[in-house]
């Protein structure tokens, strides 16, 4: 198992600074390949920036002292911000491919938009090698040594295990998801609510060793995560497509309106289901007891629960 798994039983500043050097090591092997703009490694630079930043965020009130978790967590920002307009049109341009490839006749019609999206992929490339250069990859990775280096034990309990401050953090990262109105139909609030999705679940993660059968959970997570994040690619494709339609970097066509409602179809579709209703029913709520039943009454003490 991945290193990154925290051990129950260990002392919790240990696990954390070894969790840290993991994740430095980590940064340290995809920021290259992910400056060179792979999509792949793309993605994966950005999923380890989301993962590391989350466990910052997750331990910083327990572990890191505030100024250098947020010093750190800027470095990761920046960088998780650099890969951020590349995968998005990344995946715009995938998708009109496959489009293309399933409507041959509409793929004249769309070369405009693929031109665009090209072009936009260049310019891309040449701001994610100043995003990403060396200098800052080394100083966001210095950033978690000394973040590292600084971190100490809370004062209640110089003897804090990892396995003491589970419920404390996993109920927390539950609240943040709860506090969303899972009905709502507009698009950022969905979005916000899937980075909260994925925070609990890196949580999850995070403390796997110390949980009872913690896979159930991460599925239902991973599935919500899924359909956010489509319907999001789904918003983002059809907002961006009507700007450049009406600053004119694009014309309008017969293919490019059939290639905007079929997006609109996939999100509609999406909105109908909302399988991350899963997330807020009461059986996972139940599950996520389960997976703590030794320390279920200690996190309702800390979190005021009944």
């Amino acid at each position: 198992m991945s290193r990154e798994r925290m051990r129950p039983h260990e002392p919790l500043v240990d696990a954390a600074r070894a969790l840290l050097t993991h994740a430095e090591r980590a940064l340290h092997d995809v920021l290259p390949n992910a400056r060179r703009g792979d999509p792949d490694a793309v993605h994966d630079a950005r999923a380890r920036l989301r993962r590391v930043r989350t466990e910052i965020e997750a331990l910083a009130p327990i572990v890191f002292r505030r100024r250098a978790a947020h010093r750190a967590e800027r470095r990761l920002r920046q960088l998780e911000r650099a890969l951020a307009r590349s995968r998005d049109d990344d995946v715009l341009l995938a998708s009109v491919q496959a489009h293309q490839k399933a409507r041959p006749d509409e793929r004249e019609d769309l070369k405009s938009l693929v031109s665009l999206l090209e072009h936009r992929r260049r310019n891309d490339r040449v701001r994610r090698r100043d995003a990403l250069d060396k200098r800052r990859c080394r100083e966001a990775r210095a950033a978690l040594r000394e973040l590292g280096r600084r971190a100490r034990h809370r004062p209640s309990d110089l003897r804090e295990r990892v396995r003491d401050v589970v419920p404390e953090l996993v109920w927390r990262s539950l609240d943040e998801v709860l506090a969303f109105d899972p009905h709502t139909g507009d698009p950022e609030t969905l979005h916000r609510l899937r980075s909260s999705c994925r925070r609990l679940r890196f949580t999850l993660e995070m403390f796997e060793r110390a949980l009872v059968r913690p896979a159930t959970l991460t599925r239902t997570l991973v599935v919500a995560q899924d359909e956010l994040g489509a319907l999001h690619d789904h918003h983002v494709a059809i907002t961006r497509i009507e700007r450049w339609l009406a600053r004119g970097e694009l014309d309008t066509s017969r293919g490019l309106d059939a290639y905007i409602a079929t997006r609109r179809a996939a999100a509609l579709r999406i909105v109908r289901q909302r399988k991350w209703l899963s997330v807020f029913a009461p059986d996972f709520r139940q599950a996520i007891e389960r997976a703590l039943p030794r320390l279920g009454s200690v996190a309702h003490r800390r979190t005021g629960r009944t």
